[in-house]
């Protein structure tokens, strides 16, 4: 039995330290060391050739080695500036990761419980809700995406407009802080529920979002351009960002900053990665440990099996991707393989550039992959299209709940298929792209006044009503995206009905 017990505490401690001290070294650049990957340049390069996109980096961990750190074509066409593995990239939604990264530093720390209340913690502000118990709402909720929050963004068209002291974020927290779900209970995507998190850093650390990431996450693993924002007075190589048609976007600065605002370079990604692959230098300070990064991945009390705190778990990968007006980003990690992929590209690209790359290249490193999650899967599973269900058939009725006003809505599933929808004494409608899921999740579309923070409802636009059976009723929100003077906004308030 000694010998036994010997032999295993060898193999684990040989285990931990090649999971942890594999990344030896961190060049600024590193030209394709698998030939395998050798047609993906090409494939990049006719990319930029076809003015499909301006600029394209990528990076790729195999087996504890960087084997790919490149750029191609120009951060910023206008001044011929070419893009370079330095270059900082909006990351849109892989803020996520990087913002549940910085909390868990809290929890690592022990200044912070991921079973904490969040009210307790980010006083003097609160939560809102009309029907459940914000005190509820725990920090994994936060970061699990099921704390009930709306998704939703916020780009004000005059910098003095973003919140920056504490009074002007509690009050910005009332127009997004609204809980719409049973915390704990559904999966609800929100980029405001990052917006919670990134107040949590700053409440709990008593610094700015900015210097607590600076001294605890990005300093720490040596990520020299990430930044939580777009930062017009630093002298950073930031990209320029454009639209699909090459014409100049800007730099978008967006709220909150955790859920979609983050910036950063594919050299800075690197390491970032290495940290999610328990595969950081034993030189360097453990700033999380394994323990850590693995609830990260798979948070056993998650109400979803395909989100963790801040990962998509896609069963073959985790994923941290995001796509915004003037760029897309995406980071696979394959820890069986070892394997790190990041994509990141400055145009704006629904159908995913830094995406597809990702994959290109996954499937020239691991051929025989399967694939547990595709897109085909994912939508039979998650938004499969309505059919008539017996447990919706029918009417029901209930209400809006915005700002000091209830407004009256109805809904009725008749047989033939289709979804009614009234809004006080509005006309009726046909609800269109209408999915009804095994997880009681009912969503569609359709086209309104319902006054929302900072729209007065005084003009139709297109709303997204999201809905989840529970208890016999149907709750959840009804959300707008829209623009004016002050610039474009998503929000999201509370609505329930029950069956008539």
């Amino acid at each position: 039995m000694n010998t036994i017990r010997c032999i295993t505490i060898a193999l684990l401690v040989c285990f931990l330290t090649n999971s942890i001290a594999q990344i030896t070294d961190y060049p600024e650049q590193v030209i394709i060391q698998d030939e395998r990957l050798l047609p993906l340049k090409d494939t990049i390069q006719s990319w930029i050739d076809r003015r499909l996109i301006p600029s394209m980096a990528i990076g790729v961990i195999q087996h504890g080695k960087v084997i790919w750190l490149e750029a191609f074509g120009l951060a910023d066409r206008e001044k011929k500036i070419p893009a370079t593995p330095q270059t900082i990239y909006p990351l849109g939604s892989m803020s996520k990761s990087i913002s549940s990264t910085g909390v868990m530093t809290l929890v690592e720390k022990g200044k912070l419980d991921l079973e904490e209340s969040v009210n307790l913690r980010i006083r003097t502000a609160r939560l809102q809700a009309v029907k459940w118990d914000t005190d509820q709402v725990k920090v994994w909720h936060i970061l699990n995406c099921s704390a009930g929050i709306p998704h939703g963004w916020a780009s004000f068209n005059d910098p003095q407009s973003y919140p920056r002291s504490d009074s002007e974020k509690d009050h910005f927290l009332e127009q997004y802080g609204v809980i719409t779900l049973p915390p704990g209970q559904f999966f609800s995507y929100s980029n405001y529920s990052f917006g919670v998190a990134d107040l949590l850093m700053e409440r709990v650390s008593g610094q700015p979002l900015e210097t607590y990431l600076q001294e605890n996450l990005f300093g720490p693993l040596g990520m020299k351009n990430t930044h939580t924002t777009y930062f017009s007075d630093l002298d950073a190589p930031y990209a320029m960002t454009y639209h699909r048609d090459l014409s100049v976007f800007g730099r978008l600065t967006s709220i909150p900053y955790g859920g979609l605002g983050y910036y950063s370079s594919v050299a800075d990604l690197i390491r970032y990665a290495a940290l999610h692959l328990k595969q950081f230098p034993q030189s360097e300070k453990m700033i999380l440990s394994p323990e850590n990064v693995q609830r990260m991945h798979h948070f056993p009390q998650s109400s979803s099996k395909r989100f963790g705190l801040g990962w998509h778990d896609m069963g073959h990968a985790l994923v941290s991707n995001g796509s915004v007006t003037g760029g897309n980003s995406h980071l696979s990690l394959l820890s069986k393989e070892e394997l790190a992929v990041i994509c990141l590209t400055n145009i704006t690209a629904f159908n995913g550039y830094a995406d597809q790359m990702a994959d290109m290249i996954i499937d020239a490193l691991v051929p025989d992959l399967v694939r547990q999650m595709t897109y085909e899967t994912y939508m039979a599973e998650y938004e499969p299209p309505y059919q008539l269900h017996p447990d919706l058939a029918g009417k029901w009725a209930g209400t809006i709940y915005t700002g000091n006003q209830k407004i009256p809505l109805s809904l009725e599933f008749p047989p033939d298929g289709s979804v009614m929808l009234q809004v006080a004494t509005e006309k009726k409608q046909k609800l269109e792209n209408v999915i009804f899921n095994k997880y009681g999740l009912l969503n569609a579309n359709f086209s309104g006044r319902i006054p929302l923070p900072y729209f007065a409802g005084n003009e139709p636009i297109n709303y997204e009503l999201v809905l989840y059976l529970t208890d016999g009723e149907l709750v959840g929100h009804v959300a707008g995206a829209f623009s004016n003077e002050e610039g474009s906004f998503r929000f999201g308030v509370f609505t329930k009905l029950q069956r008539q």
